[in-house]
């Protein structure tokens, strides 16, 4: 059991880790623009949206149920 606690803390920290690196890259795309090449942060971002977007309530259940899983925690 204590396997999988190590294990559950190690992906939570990650999650954490990921989820301040996406909000930097946001703010560094607002300030500087694509600043990665051809990859864009937030155009990605409202892709994913549209996507839940255009699945009605089955993408709006799926975006809930992801939300959730992140928050967890909190």
């Amino acid at each position: 059991m204590q396997f999988l606690n190590k294990i559950t803390d190690f992906l939570s920290g990650t999650v954490k880790i990921m989820g301040g690196l996406l909000g930097l890259s946001i703010f560094a795309e607002l300030l500087f623009g694509k600043f990665l090449g051809d990859f864009s942060v937030i155009g990605n971002i409202i892709d994913i949206v549209s996507k839940f977007g255009d699945n009605g309530f089955v993408g709006l259940l799926a975006m809930l149920l992801i939300i959730g899983f992140l928050n967890k925690d909190k």
